[in-house]
């Protein structure tokens, strides 16, 4: 008998009428905000991915790779930010006059140890908005997101929210950052010196034990903010108390894909153990360029 591969799973009849009641939820609940719907390849071209993501990121290491007949090298979609922006940037669709808002619902892929609330093809729910900076847009996805999990029932979450600035201060951080540890690599797990190597801002992320005494008296990148990120920061924070929106300011979030800027943010359930983010995102001014 051949058995399903190791990381994925059947979703049988009473799953997928649950996941089905989930994705009308939202459908609806993102409509109601201006969302529209949208469907993307299941694979693109490598390029795509690494390009956005980052080769060094676990994501972008993590991806399912092969060959089609003719030698090209595709990927199945790791995430959906980077196809949702091709599909903007082929299609001309920065002509149109506002922002262009778009949801979109289906499986990803990304060969990582399966563990408890992380598959190697998993379903996820998106939301992207482009062509717009103001803050309150980063508002509107948080709030969301939200409105999403008290929805469908879910109450016992938190919001981790934090600036890793623009490309003109971040470097700033990043030079800072590296010099403080440069002087504390022996106190890093292997990774983590890999990462001080190629991706700096990853050695933040890391979750090991040994890593985090360092990781908590590293320097915080709010301290070097430029001025227009400290603006667009703190107009988010009062969006968000304005919309009674709770929150919490962690100075070591990174997340883990390369284009992000500004607003980034975490939602956490204690549901999940150690998984505990159930919605991840924030700002990508620089990926449509």
């Amino acid at each position: 008998m051949i058995h399903s591969p190791r990381g994925v799973e059947d979703l049988l009849p009473q799953q997928t009428l649950q996941y089905q009641w989930i994705e009308k939820e939202a459908a609806f609940l993102f409509s109601l905000y201006g969302y529209e719907p949208i469907r993307i390849p299941t694979f693109e071209h490598t390029e795509l991915f690494l390009r956005s993501l980052g080769k060094e990121t676990d994501a972008g290491k993590q991806m399912y790779t092969f060959k089609d007949k003719k030698g090209r090298s595709l990927s199945l979609r790791p995430e959906a930010t980077a196809s949702v922006v091709r599909a903007y940037l082929q299609h001309k669709l920065y002509g149109h006059s506002g922002e262009w808002k778009v949801y979109y619902m289906g499986p990803m892929f990304r060969y990582e140890r399966p563990q408890a609330a992380r598959l190697r093809e998993f379903h996820q729910i998106g939301v992207e908005a482009i062509g717009e900076i103001s803050p309150q847009l980063d508002v509107e996805v948080i709030e969301l997101g939200v409105e999403f999990f008290k929805k469908i029932g879910l109450a016992n979450f938190h919001i981790q929210l934090n600036s890793i600035g623009c490309k003109g201060c971040r470097p700033v951080y990043e030079d800072q950052l590296k010099e403080y540890l440069k002087l504390n690599l022996t106190n890093l797990c292997s990774n983590c010196r890999r990462r001080y190597q190629y991706n700096i801002l990853r050695v933040l992320d890391c979750k090991k034990k040994e890593c985090q005494p360092t990781i908590k008296r590293a320097p915080v990148i709010g301290d070097y903010l430029c001025e227009d990120c400290q603006d667009h920061f703190k107009k988010v924070r009062t969006g968000l108390k304005d919309a009674h929106i709770e929150f919490s300011i962690d100075p070591h979030l990174v997340r883990g894909l390369d284009y992000y800027t500004r607003t980034i943010f975490e939602i956490v359930s204690s549901l999940l153990g150690p998984q505990a983010t159930i919605c991840a995102g924030g700002r990508y001014d620089d990926l449509v360029e």
